[in-house]
């Protein structure tokens, strides 16, 4: 990856070449419900994030705080099973965010929406930024399929469930509720500069829909924060037409700029004395 920052007239633009290999599986098998063996996943990444991925975190002036990774695992399996498979409410995953949380350095703090593979690259497991899915909370859990229900075993398997995107008839399952509670407390401690990475080829990269919108913009403290960066990426093949959207949060006087294109997303943000500062980027793939 290489990365080129130029400044013209007060704006800063981030050039991104990425190398993207696309590889296609077929006939891969992917199980249905939960994925196996979660507890055992879940311990596993608790071990290996704070052995190989970001072992720093967990010691603080020269004494080590590592966390119980068995104990971990099972707060996070005991805040879902035998629970209603629509109904996990979102309490239950205090416990384990209060365990497994730890702290992330001023300025650090990267959100995004609708570019997931583009950002984890970017925020390089935490040396560039640092994402929700870059703290043992998130790292935990990243790409993990869980649903819960009341009878035995208290998790489903081999079997249908809702997952993450399926709220629309299964309002709080344990996934949604998971990421609910997750996405809530990692915006709440965001400090300094944050970081925003959006897709710049949507019609509204700021969607008052989106997770980001719904739940992390509304808790981040204004007061410990000081600006908000937007880095608006363009995705190879599509039309860039998020920047244009994004610039009317800075000037809506603008007569490309009318109501229809503005959210309360980004109308909270200023309305609490954050700076919203647009830096507009191009992802290039290359071809070898």
């Amino acid at each position: 990856m290489t990365i080129r920052m130029l400044s013209q007239l007060n704006t800063l633009a981030v050039i991104l070449t990425l190398v993207i290999h696309q590889v296609l599986v077929e006939g891969q098998c992917v199980a249905k419900g939960t994925t196996p063996d979660i507890r055992e996943l879940v311990l596993g990444r608790c071990v290996d994030y704070q052995t190989n991925i970001n072992p720093g975190a967990f010691c603080v002036n020269g004494v080590s705080n590592h966390r119980h990774c068995t104990a971990l695992a099972d707060k996070f399996i005991s805040a879902f099973a035998f629970q209603p498979v629509c109904n996990v409410s979102y309490s239950r995953y205090d416990d384990f965010i209060k365990a497994a949380e730890i702290d992330v350095p001023p300025g650090q703090s990267m959100f995004w929406s609708g570019v997931y593979g583009v950002v984890q690259m970017y925020s390089n497991r935490g040396q560039r930024a640092t994402v929700l899915e870059d703290t043992l909370i998130g790292y935990m859990v990243d790409g993990l399929q869980f649903c819960a229900q009341t009878d035995s075993p208290g998790i489903t398997y081999g079997a249908d469930c809702p997952g993450f995107d399926q709220t629309a008839n299964c309002t709080n399952n344990a996934e949604f509720s998971f990421w609910a509670m997750a996405s809530k407390h990692y915006a709440s401690h965001a400090s300094g500069e944050a970081h925003v990475m959006l897709n710049a080829s949507r019609d509204q990269p700021f969607r008052d829909s989106s997770f980001f919108a719904t739940w992390e913009v509304p808790n981040m403290d204004a007061s410990q924060l000081s600006k908000v960066n937007i880095l608006m990426v363009h995705i190879p093949g599509q039309k860039i037409r998020g920047p244009q959207t994004m610039v009317c949060v800075d000037y809506p006087g603008e007569r490309e700029c009318d109501m229809d294109r503005t959210t309360s997303a980004s109308s909270h943000l200023v309305s609490v004395g954050v700076h919203i500062a647009v830096l507009n980027a191009a992802l290039k793939s290359i071809s070898l």
